[in-house]
């Protein structure tokens, strides 16, 4: 705030020097009678002056510009660091809804606009009105006559400004949604590249692409056409006005006592000076308008873009949560009567009355068919999403009871997507543990049978990776290697081991039967042979458990989990 109004004191004194600079040209002007009637010493004194005005002018509105894009990249830079914030504080469920494009979209381009809208704001639109309130002051105190034909023709100016603008705004917000869908559909295709090819998918990606991308050249091309007429129109009625001072001063001139005591000369007169005076200020009053025009047009846009932003802002944060640490976990996790659905709104849950107990050092193993509820149990767990009735619990504790953070620092997670990002192989393992060394580190990716992958990369573990550069196995073992450094007292292994050939698989299942040893683990698998060791199998359908027991146990029941069995084989 204090650079804004730093902003808008250095453009007042701008605007004041500039209002000012017209007086010093007139007086100027009338000391120059005629030939061998000229008061040099006056006209250089007013010369000096307008020098004067001109560079104050000058230096205070390069600092005005300076200051409102110090205000408005900083509001920016707050805005977006509020969005990320935002986009961690929301729950997963409203992350998936979002298309991630168009939210890349807002924290970018969206935010650029804003930007540029403050900036012009602060500086045009602001600076403007300051010169047409004081340049009409100064009109109406030299020539009530000549000043209002200026205020009569100039606000048709403004009516046709702010008739055009109205439009432009339906077309500028349509063109930012058009956008954002652009970039969806960009984000979607680009990360899935290699699907797209596989099923020769390019020509219906174009298509669709081409279709948006159409969609935003339609009303892209009309919010130009629109946004455009703005600027001639306005300069016509600015012509119009200087020409309506040019006629009715020179009319003055030639009949000095047509309106007499409407406000001239100190006779009563209107003087050659004076209405270089009126020139110089109907173009000074006229060019704001424009200015001002063109910047109400960078404003909505960033209106719109602001728009999208908080739009962003407003979405309802996670449930607020205790701050109760969970003391040192044994790892004794259990559902007990838990009811879920991922609408709320649907009249029949998708979990229902669902039992399950993990003790701890235990080794539970989660199967079925696709859509049965295993993930969801797992995010239910990790409080992804919460329960609608009933309670998730660790050694007794709601995870109601419990801070996010320290329930989640409790858990390690292995995906079957293994998530990673640009930055060196040291950042991406230690990602799990920030304050790890790199003993650590190196003792971790041993475990993971990932060293001496990494050993062979040329800066070893500061090489710079790339994460499409790997190859899937490679990325989950990455992973693995986060768990086995952090070393929580409750893992979880969704697929963990699914990209990965079968040689590996069988030297990660030892450091797996490693790491585990001792910790609650919950595994979600479709290989037979991640489960058969499991303390409890857990077999799911439509939300529910149907069978539990032991690889043995199942098998002699001949129901559900053998038949599971038999489609693994």
């Amino acid at each position: 705030m204090w650079i804004i109004l730093l902003s808008l004191a250095a453009a007042l004194i701008h605007v004041t020097a500039l209002v000012a600079a017209p007086i010093f040209i007139g007086r100027a002007i009338d000391r120059i009678v005629g030939a061998g009637d000229v008061s040099f010493s006056q006209v250089l004194t007013y010369c000096f002056y307008l020098a004067g005005a001109i560079l104050t002018a000058t230096v205070f509105g390069y600092a005005s510009t300076l200051l409102a894009g110090e205000a408005a990249f900083r509001t920016v830079k707050a805005l977006r660091f509020a969005s990320i914030k935002k986009i961690n504080a929301l729950p997963l469920a409203a992350i998936d809804n979002i298309s991630h494009g168009d939210t890349v979209n807002r924290l970018t381009s969206d935010a650029e606009r804003v930007a540029d809208g403050l900036t012009l704001g602060i500086t045009q639109i602001f600076t403007g009105t300051a010169i047409i309130i004081g340049t009409l002051g100064f009109m109406l105190r030299l020539n009530l006559i000549i000043a209002a034909v200026v205020a009569l023709i100039t606000p048709l100016s403004v009516l046709a400004a702010a008739l055009i603008a109205g439009f432009g705004h339906k077309m500028l917000k349509k063109q930012a949604a058009k956008e954002g869908a652009l970039s969806g559909e960009s984000e979607e295709y680009i990360s899935g590249a290699l699907t797209v090819k596989l099923y020769n998918y390019a020509p219906a990606a174009e298509a669709k692409f081409d279709a948006v991308n159409r969609e935003i050249k339609k009303h892209g091309t009309r919010a130009v056409f629109i946004t455009a007429l703005v600027n001639p129109s306005t300069r016509f009625i600015n012509g119009l006005v200087f020409a309506a001072v040019a006629l009715t001063g020179a009319y003055l001139i030639l009949n000095p006592y047509a309106f007499s005591g409407a406000g001239a000369g100190a006779d009563g007169t209107v003087t050659v000076g004076m209405l270089a005076i009126f020139l110089s200020y109907a173009m000074q009053y006229a060019r704001p308008f424009n200015e001002i025009t063109a910047a109400i047009t960078e404003a909505q846009a960033a209106l719109v873009s602001a728009e999208r932003i908080f739009a962003l802002l407003k979405q309802a944060d996670e449930a607020p949560c205790p701050a109760f640490e969970l003391p040192s976990a044994r790892g004794n996790v259990a559902f007990e009567d838990i009811d879920f659905s991922y609408l709320p709104s649907d009249s029949a849950p998708f979990i229902k009355g669902l039992n399950l107990k993990a003790e701890e050092g235990k080794k539970i193993a989660l199967i079925g068919k696709t859509g049965c509820g295993k993930t969801t149990l797992i995010n239910l767990l990790m409080r992804f999403y919460d329960v609608q009735s009933g309670c998730v619990s660790i050694d007794g504790i709601c995870l109601t009871e419990i801070s996010r953070r320290s329930l989640r620092s409790s858990i390690g997670m292995v995906l079957q997507d293994a998530w990673l990002f640009k930055g060196s192989v040291l950042d991406n393992i230690a990602f799990a543990k920030p304050n790890a060394d790199i003993t650590e580190v190196i003792s971790a990716a041993k475990k993971a049978r990932i060293h001496g992958f990494v050993s062979s990369l040329k800066d070893g573990y500061d090489t710079v990776i790339e994460p499409h550069s790997l190859s899937q196995g490679q990325k989950q073992l990455l992973s693995i290697a986060r768990v086995f450094l952090a070393r929580p007292p409750i893992i979880v292994l969704d697929e963990a081991t699914s990209n990965i050939d079968a040689h590996t698989e069988a030297r990660i299942q030892e450091a797996l039967a490693e790491i585990t040893k001792g910790h609650t683990t919950i595994i979600v698998a479709h290989r037979l042979k991640t489960i058969q060791n499991a303390d409890l199998i857990v077999v799911m359908a439509d939300g529910s458990i149907v069978e539990q027991g032991t690889h043995s146990e199942l098998s002699k029941l001949n129901g559900h989990y053998s038949a599971l069995l038999k489609a693994m084989e």
